[in-house]
């Protein structure tokens, strides 16, 4: 399936639907935030989710689902910052999602569980 083409998900008419829930947003005083669940897999999609216009900020889900080492949550990171460099200003963060209720565990959960593995205490 071509991106942008998915019936549910990432579609590019939504894009839209997000500037115009922007200007609803701004025209609040004090303006209001808009941040989105964006899970996708293709991180320079995702930065179209902060262009101006639309998202204020959005969950970094990439950096949830990568092994808990430096190595790999560094590449995260790098990765990201590298696709969003064109779009990220003062206005416009990326959020570094470590766990969660979508995830089924909390950062302290996962470091927990790694540790256990490591000692022989999870059955295989």
């Amino acid at each position: 399936m071509a991106p942008g083409t998915h019936p549910f998900t990432d579609r590019d008419g939504i894009h839209d639907i997000y500037r115009a829930w922007r200007r609803v947003a701004d025209s609040y005083d004090p303006p209001r935030v808009l941040v989105g669940e964006i899970w996708l897999p293709d991180v320079a999609r995702f930065a179209a989710y902060l262009e101006p216009g639309e998202m204020h900020t959005a969950f970094n889900f990439d950096f949830m689902t990568r092994p808990w080492e430096a190595a790999a949550l560094r590449d995260s990171i790098d990765t990201t910052l590298l696709a969003h460099a064109g779009v990220v200003s003062a206005t416009r963060w990326v959020w570094w999602q470590g766990g969660g209720a979508m995830a089924g565990w909390r950062p302290a959960e996962r470091r927990q569980r790694r540790q256990r593995a490591q000692m022989g205490l999870l059955g295989s």
